[in-house]
């Protein structure tokens, strides 16, 4: 399926249409403190696309710092049908290794020690506020920038279905798309966190006369942290 055919078979989809009512034995979860169960049924098993966890994100302030840095992004799987796609980032190898550290070229026996690079020293509010993150670990922060007129073309990260790598809109202009497979559009607003479910087929198109900037986290997530929050969310989807 190429792209233009993965979008307009998205369109006959909302969002949450295919999620999964919550199960009767997690009806008085905050009373019977199911919360780290009932977290782990939402991501695993609910067969939820996103979730919008309400984490707070500085993300003017992280745009002014991107914006001081757009020289530092380098092209980002550019080939197929994705073009305009850039990425950098702010924790890992170098800010310039912004693919798997298996990407050939890269020259890793193993999994490499990842630190913070040389662009957290340009963005002091962004690595200050990733620190107070619920991770035990950073591998891959990145910066992900989709130039107007850009295309992500349709693809997966991984073939387990369920809820995995933080994603969160530094902004997200009018125009820009992002579909994903059997769910439509994600309803991104400027400065959401959101768990994405990258097991499903998804696209990103950029129709608007402005760069497209995100930030995608990889790391050991302390699910126990934000495991409350997981079950609000997902209890607030269900009462729309």
């Amino acid at each position: 399926m190429n792209t233009a055919e993965f979008i307009e078979n998205c369109k006959s989809y909302s969002h949450y249409q295919n999620i999964k009512p919550r199960p009767v034995e997690f009806n008085n979860w905050r009373k019977e403190r199911l919360h780290n169960k009932y977290s782990n049924w939402i991501i695993e098993n609910a067969n939820c696309p996103s979730l919008h966890i309400p984490i707070r994100v500085p993300y003017k302030e992280i745009y002014e710092e991107v914006a001081s840095n757009l020289d530092r992004f380098v092209a980002h799987r550019d080939y197929g049908e994705s073009h305009g796609w850039k990425s950098v980032c702010i924790h890992g190898t170098t800010a310039n290794e912004t693919n798997i550290w298996t990407t050939h070229g890269y020259g890793y026996n193993e999994e490499p020690i990842y630190n913070w690079t040389d662009l957290a020293n340009s963005c002091p509010i962004t690595t200050q506020w990733l620190k107070l993150l619920p991770y035990r670990s950073f591998r891959r922060v990145r910066f992900m920038l989709l130039e107007p007129g850009g295309v992500v073309g349709v693809h997966k990260d991984t073939d387990v279905r369920e809820l995995q790598t933080i994603n969160v809109a530094i902004n997200n202009p009018e125009g820009c798309n992002f579909y994903i497979e059997d769910a439509g559009t994600i309803p991104w607003k400027p400065g959401e966190l959101r768990l994405i479910d990258i097991g499903r087929l998804h696209s990103v198109v950029n129709n608007s006369d402005t760069p497209r900037i995100h930030m995608i986290i990889h790391g050991s997530r302390i699910k126990e942290n934000i495991a409350q929050l997981t079950c609000y969310a997902y209890d607030k989807i269900l009462k729309q």
